[in-house]
């Protein structure tokens, strides 16, 4: 196996920090697990700007991403083999509940349960700030005049 030139190569630590970052992603975190001293966040930040230590992840990321080649028509195709299986319970096909609940996923994968919320009109700041100014006058008490 041809050894990477020593500049390429990463510390141990740096090794360490990239295996923790990768469990979850956090720098911070994984600063603090592989042991470096000064401030986990400025630790993190530094390794992540590391130029050997970005492309070490990037390469874990990749291979993870190759591991996990699912596509979002291997998702359907799953959701949907539950939704159209013809078994019954008793012959060991999906219960009701797995198949409402296949069908549910689906269609969220979809796209058909979107929720929006629409708004309409319009509000400015100077709306705002002449309601809240109103209201505050409204809630002071009355100065009465000798």
């Amino acid at each position: 196996m041809a050894r990477r030139p020593k500049a390429l190569r990463l510390s141990v630590q740096q090794r360490q920090f990239v295996a923790e970052f990768m469990v979850d992603l956090n720098a911070k975190g994984a600063a603090e697990r592989a042991g470096y001293a000064m401030s986990n966040t400025a630790a993190g930040n530094h390794l992540l700007a590391h130029p050997q230590v970005r492309d070490e992840i990037g390469r874990r990321m990749l291979a993870r991403e190759r591991k996990l080649d699912l596509k979002s028509d291997h998702i359907l195709s799953f959701w949907s083999e539950i939704i159209i299986d013809p078994r019954t319970v008793d012959e060991g096909g999906p219960t009701l509940s797995h198949r409402m609940e296949a069908a549910r996923e689906y269609g969220k994968l979809i796209g058909m349960y979107t929720q929006r919320i629409q708004v309409t009109g319009s509000l400015t700041l100077v709306d705002l700030l002449l309601a809240a100014e109103r209201k505050a006058e409204a809630e002071q008490p009355a100065l009465t005049q000798h």
